[in-house]
Protein backbone atom coordinates (compact mmCIF):
# COMPACT_ATOMS: atom_id res chain seq x y z
CA UNK A 1 0.00 0.00 0.00
CA UNK A 2 1.19 3.32 -0.79
CA UNK A 3 2.49 5.51 2.35
CA UNK A 4 1.99 9.16 2.85
CA UNK A 5 4.10 11.27 5.23
CA UNK A 6 2.04 12.67 8.29
CA UNK A 7 1.81 16.41 6.43
CA UNK A 8 0.83 15.49 3.37
CA UNK A 9 -2.35 13.20 4.69
CA UNK A 10 -3.28 15.98 7.43
CA UNK A 11 -3.26 18.51 4.01
CA UNK A 12 -5.84 15.90 2.31
CA UNK A 13 -7.82 15.74 5.44
CA UNK A 14 -8.48 19.89 6.04
CA UNK A 15 -9.04 20.09 2.05
CA UNK A 16 -12.01 17.05 1.82
CA UNK A 17 -12.72 15.87 5.35
CA UNK A 18 -15.28 17.57 7.56
CA UNK A 19 -14.82 18.62 11.27
CA UNK A 20 -16.82 16.98 14.52
CA UNK A 21 -17.70 18.77 17.72
CA UNK A 22 -15.03 16.52 19.09
CA UNK A 23 -12.09 17.87 16.83
CA UNK A 24 -12.28 14.59 14.10
CA UNK A 25 -11.60 14.55 10.32
CA UNK A 26 -13.33 11.87 8.02
CA UNK A 27 -12.69 10.76 5.14
CA UNK A 28 -15.11 10.00 2.45
CA UNK A 29 -14.04 6.36 0.67
CA UNK A 30 -15.25 7.45 -2.39
CA UNK A 31 -12.43 8.59 -4.27
CA UNK A 32 -9.92 6.80 -1.57
CA UNK A 33 -8.88 4.54 -4.69
CA UNK A 34 -7.82 7.24 -6.81
CA UNK A 35 -5.63 8.50 -4.62
CA UNK A 36 -3.29 5.16 -3.27
CA UNK A 37 -5.43 4.86 -0.08
CA UNK A 38 -6.96 2.01 1.02
CA UNK A 39 -11.03 1.25 0.40
CA UNK A 40 -11.92 2.00 4.17
CA UNK A 41 -13.05 5.37 5.61
CA UNK A 42 -10.74 7.12 7.72
CA UNK A 43 -11.62 8.71 10.94
CA UNK A 44 -8.92 10.36 12.96
CA UNK A 45 -8.47 12.60 15.90
CA UNK A 46 -6.16 15.51 15.34
CA UNK A 47 -5.00 17.88 17.10
CA UNK A 48 -6.37 21.03 15.74
CA UNK A 49 -3.81 23.28 16.81
CA UNK A 50 -1.79 21.53 14.30
CA UNK A 51 -3.99 21.86 11.93
CA UNK A 52 -4.08 25.53 11.97
CA UNK A 53 -0.63 25.91 12.13
CA UNK A 54 -0.58 24.71 7.79
CA UNK A 55 -0.42 27.47 5.58
CA UNK A 56 -3.91 28.30 3.87
CA UNK A 57 -2.63 27.77 0.59
CA UNK A 58 -1.82 24.37 1.41
CA UNK A 59 -4.98 23.97 3.03
CA UNK A 60 -7.43 24.46 0.33
CA UNK A 61 -5.26 23.57 -2.58
CA UNK A 62 -6.98 20.44 -3.01
CA UNK A 63 -10.65 20.72 -3.44
CA UNK A 64 -13.57 18.02 -2.80
CA UNK A 65 -13.83 17.63 -6.82
CA UNK A 66 -10.81 16.46 -6.93
CA UNK A 67 -12.18 12.96 -5.31
CA UNK A 68 -15.08 12.50 -6.82
CA UNK A 69 -14.84 9.59 -9.61
CA UNK A 70 -17.00 11.61 -12.39
CA UNK A 71 -15.25 14.19 -12.08
CA UNK A 72 -11.28 14.56 -11.73
CA UNK A 73 -9.69 17.24 -11.89
CA UNK A 74 -7.97 17.61 -15.32
CA UNK A 75 -5.48 20.30 -17.05
CA UNK A 76 -7.48 24.03 -17.19
CA UNK A 77 -5.84 26.50 -19.93
CA UNK A 78 -5.37 29.52 -17.96
CA UNK A 79 -2.46 31.07 -17.01
CA UNK A 80 -3.24 33.03 -13.53
CA UNK A 81 -0.81 36.13 -13.84
CA UNK A 82 -1.72 37.93 -10.50
CA UNK A 83 -4.86 37.67 -8.03
CA UNK A 84 -5.66 40.10 -5.30
CA UNK A 85 -8.42 40.59 -2.52
CA UNK A 86 -8.64 43.65 -0.86
CA UNK A 87 -11.37 45.77 1.47
CA UNK A 88 -12.61 48.48 -0.87
CA UNK A 89 -14.31 50.13 2.78
CA UNK A 90 -16.59 49.15 5.42
CA UNK A 91 -19.26 47.76 3.39
CA UNK A 92 -17.35 46.15 0.42
CA UNK A 93 -14.04 43.72 -0.71
CA UNK A 94 -12.61 43.88 -4.24
CA UNK A 95 -11.68 40.83 -5.89
CA UNK A 96 -9.12 41.46 -8.98
CA UNK A 97 -7.32 38.94 -11.34
CA UNK A 98 -5.19 39.11 -14.51
CA UNK A 99 -5.01 36.49 -16.65
CA UNK A 100 -3.88 35.04 -20.47
CA UNK A 101 -3.86 32.00 -22.14
CA UNK A 102 -7.69 31.17 -21.51
CA UNK A 103 -8.88 30.27 -24.94
CA UNK A 104 -10.76 27.22 -24.04
CA UNK A 105 -11.98 28.84 -20.14
CA UNK A 106 -15.32 29.05 -19.52
CA UNK A 107 -15.38 31.90 -16.01
CA UNK A 108 -14.06 32.28 -12.81
CA UNK A 109 -16.24 31.63 -10.13
CA UNK A 110 -15.47 34.11 -6.85
CA UNK A 111 -15.66 32.09 -3.70
CA UNK A 112 -14.77 33.39 -0.06
CA UNK A 113 -14.54 31.78 2.97
CA UNK A 114 -14.27 32.67 7.07
CA UNK A 115 -13.12 29.57 7.89
CA UNK A 116 -10.85 27.54 4.71
CA UNK A 117 -10.45 24.44 6.71
CA UNK A 118 -14.75 24.31 6.71
CA UNK A 119 -14.68 25.44 2.64
CA UNK A 120 -15.93 27.81 0.42
CA UNK A 121 -19.23 29.41 -0.70
CA UNK A 122 -19.71 30.97 -4.31
CA UNK A 123 -20.38 34.56 -4.41
CA UNK A 124 -20.47 35.18 -7.62
CA UNK A 125 -19.46 34.31 -11.54
CA UNK A 126 -17.26 36.17 -14.31
CA UNK A 127 -17.16 34.74 -17.56
CA UNK A 128 -13.66 34.39 -19.46
CA UNK A 129 -13.00 36.28 -22.81
CA UNK A 130 -11.67 33.16 -24.43
CA UNK A 131 -9.35 35.53 -26.12
CA UNK A 132 -5.77 33.64 -25.88
CA UNK A 133 -3.16 36.28 -27.15
CA UNK A 134 -3.69 39.14 -25.25
CA UNK A 135 -3.76 40.02 -20.82
CA UNK A 136 -7.04 40.33 -19.37
CA UNK A 137 -8.31 42.14 -16.38
CA UNK A 138 -11.15 40.98 -14.31
CA UNK A 139 -12.64 42.87 -11.18
CA UNK A 140 -15.74 41.59 -8.65
CA UNK A 141 -16.97 43.62 -6.16
CA UNK A 142 -18.34 41.79 -3.38
CA UNK A 143 -20.41 42.87 0.01
CA UNK A 144 -18.10 42.17 2.82
CA UNK A 145 -18.56 44.06 6.24
CA UNK A 146 -17.30 40.86 8.52
CA UNK A 147 -15.52 41.69 11.72
CA UNK A 148 -13.25 38.93 11.33
CA UNK A 149 -10.98 38.30 8.68
CA UNK A 150 -12.39 36.11 5.63
CA UNK A 151 -10.68 34.42 2.84
CA UNK A 152 -11.44 34.63 -1.29
CA UNK A 153 -9.88 32.30 -3.57
CA UNK A 154 -10.79 31.33 -7.42
CA UNK A 155 -12.34 28.41 -8.87
CA UNK A 156 -11.25 28.36 -12.22
CA UNK A 157 -13.44 26.16 -14.65
CA UNK A 158 -12.42 25.17 -18.65
CA UNK A 159 -15.82 23.95 -21.37
CA UNK A 160 -15.50 20.51 -20.40
CA UNK A 161 -16.05 21.03 -16.29
CA UNK A 162 -12.16 20.78 -14.92
CA UNK A 163 -11.60 23.20 -12.42
CA UNK A 164 -8.24 24.77 -10.80
CA UNK A 165 -7.58 26.87 -8.27
CA UNK A 166 -6.03 29.73 -7.18
CA UNK A 167 -4.47 30.56 -4.12
CA UNK A 168 -6.23 32.04 -1.16
CA UNK A 169 -5.99 35.64 -0.50
CA UNK A 170 -7.22 37.40 3.02
CA UNK A 171 -8.65 40.18 3.51
CA UNK A 172 -9.02 42.86 6.80
CA UNK A 173 -12.04 42.62 9.10
CA UNK A 174 -14.33 45.62 9.65
CA UNK A 175 -13.05 47.67 12.73
CA UNK A 176 -15.82 46.75 15.37
CA UNK A 177 -18.24 49.44 16.41
CA UNK A 178 -21.76 49.46 16.87
CA UNK A 179 -24.10 48.70 14.23
CA UNK A 180 -27.61 46.75 13.36
CA UNK A 181 -28.57 45.05 10.43
CA UNK A 182 -32.20 43.43 10.16
CA UNK A 183 -32.14 40.91 7.17
CA UNK A 184 -34.29 39.73 4.98
CA UNK A 185 -35.85 42.80 4.35
CA UNK A 186 -38.93 42.84 3.71
CA UNK A 187 -39.10 39.47 5.79
CA UNK A 188 -42.12 36.96 5.74
CA UNK A 189 -41.40 34.10 8.57
CA UNK A 190 -38.04 35.05 10.30
CA UNK A 191 -36.18 38.58 10.46
CA UNK A 192 -32.37 37.94 11.48
CA UNK A 193 -30.40 40.65 13.33
CA UNK A 194 -26.59 41.71 13.40
CA UNK A 195 -25.69 43.43 16.55
CA UNK A 196 -21.84 44.65 16.27
CA UNK A 197 -20.43 46.38 19.26
CA UNK A 198 -16.44 46.82 20.30
CA UNK A 199 -16.66 45.28 23.45
CA UNK A 200 -19.19 42.81 25.95
CA UNK A 201 -22.30 45.07 26.98
CA UNK A 202 -25.45 44.36 28.56
CA UNK A 203 -28.17 45.37 25.84
CA UNK A 204 -31.65 46.12 25.42
CA UNK A 205 -33.60 45.16 22.43
CA UNK A 206 -37.05 46.63 21.36
CA UNK A 207 -39.66 45.78 18.54
CA UNK A 208 -42.33 48.39 17.81
CA UNK A 209 -44.51 49.05 14.85
CA UNK A 210 -45.11 52.30 12.44
CA UNK A 211 -47.52 53.32 15.29
CA UNK A 212 -44.83 53.10 17.70
CA UNK A 213 -46.51 50.91 19.90
CA UNK A 214 -43.96 48.37 21.50
CA UNK A 215 -44.06 44.79 21.02
CA UNK A 216 -41.32 43.12 22.29
CA UNK A 217 -38.51 43.75 24.53
CA UNK A 218 -35.39 41.72 24.85
CA UNK A 219 -32.26 42.14 27.33
CA UNK A 220 -29.24 40.14 26.72
CA UNK A 221 -25.39 40.37 27.12
CA UNK A 222 -23.54 41.13 23.48
CA UNK A 223 -20.39 39.93 23.12
CA UNK A 224 -17.52 41.86 21.14
CA UNK A 225 -17.84 42.20 17.67
CA UNK A 226 -21.10 40.93 15.57
CA UNK A 227 -24.39 38.94 17.93
CA UNK A 228 -26.54 37.09 15.54
CA UNK A 229 -30.54 36.78 17.02
CA UNK A 230 -33.51 35.70 15.15
CA UNK A 231 -36.79 36.28 15.71
CA UNK A 232 -40.01 34.87 14.20
CA UNK A 233 -42.49 37.05 12.72
CA UNK A 234 -44.71 35.10 10.71
CA UNK A 235 -47.62 36.12 13.08
CA UNK A 236 -47.00 39.68 12.39
CA UNK A 237 -49.39 41.60 10.22
CA UNK A 238 -47.95 43.37 7.08
CA UNK A 239 -46.45 46.71 7.54
CA UNK A 240 -43.32 48.83 8.41
CA UNK A 241 -42.12 47.89 12.14
CA UNK A 242 -38.64 49.01 14.08
CA UNK A 243 -36.28 47.49 15.88
CA UNK A 244 -34.05 49.63 18.38
CA UNK A 245 -31.11 48.72 20.46
CA UNK A 246 -29.67 50.45 23.32
CA UNK A 247 -26.62 49.26 25.22
CA UNK A 248 -25.64 49.84 28.88
CA UNK A 249 -22.92 51.93 28.10
CA UNK A 250 -25.33 54.31 25.48
CA UNK A 251 -24.94 53.63 22.46
CA UNK A 252 -27.93 54.01 20.47
CA UNK A 253 -28.83 51.77 17.16
CA UNK A 254 -31.93 51.58 15.41
CA UNK A 255 -32.55 49.58 12.26
CA UNK A 256 -36.36 49.20 10.23
CA UNK A 257 -38.02 46.50 8.21
CA UNK A 258 -41.04 45.78 6.17
CA UNK A 259 -43.32 42.75 7.16
CA UNK A 260 -44.54 40.76 3.90
CA UNK A 261 -48.31 39.44 4.15
CA UNK A 262 -47.92 35.32 3.19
Amino acid sequence: MKQFNKAALLSLVVASGIFTARGQVHLPTLGLPKMGLPHVAITQRLDLQRVNLLPIEEAVQLPPSCFQVNNPCGVVPVQLLEFTAERANDQFADVKWTTESEAALRGYYIERSLLPAAGFETRGFVAATQVNTIKKEYAFTDANDFTVISYYRLRMADMDGAVKYSEVRPVKPVKAGTALLVYPNPATVQANLRVTVSRQTAAVITWSDAAGKKIKEQQLVLQPGANYLAEDVSSLAGGSYFITVVTKDGAKMRASFFKLTQ
